[in-house]
């Protein structure tokens, strides 16, 4: 039987949803090399994958849907993943339902004010 960490280990095990496709056809109108469910390794060695990748910035976008993103334990499962992807040097940017539009407004200003902050 497989724990929670582990599933975070298996890939993407279903389609992205409609909203986190939308959000990425919007990422990658700006940022061209952006990928959906990118993979990337921890320091540990296990996989983990990035909703929306943006490679050459190393800016993870991780969409916060429900169905993933709810439960008992979902909190805790989310902290370890976004440390892990963090530790390899990527942005960890989190978006959902609530403050999606307030994020494709001001996107440049989320991705390149961390890029300010990585080279300062």
């Amino acid at each position: 039987s497989l724990s929670e960490y582990d599933i975070l280990s298996i890939g993407p095990s279903s389609p992205p949803s409609r909203p986190q496709t939308e959000l990425y056809e919007i990422v990658k109108q700006r940022y061209p090399d952006a990928e959906l469910d990118y993979h990337v390794y921890t320091l540990e060695g296990r996989d983990r994958w990035i909703d929306i990748a943006i490679p050459s910035l190393m800016v993870a976008i991780e969409y916060m849907g429900r169905f993933w993103h709810s439960g008992l334990t979902a909190g805790q499962r989310d902290k370890v993943r976004k440390r892990e992807i963090e530790d390899v040097g990527w942005r960890y940017i989190e978006v959902n339902k609530m403050n999606c539009l307030r994020f494709i407004g001001h996107m440049e200003a989320y991705v390149e004010g961390w890029l300010k902050l990585k080279k300062g």
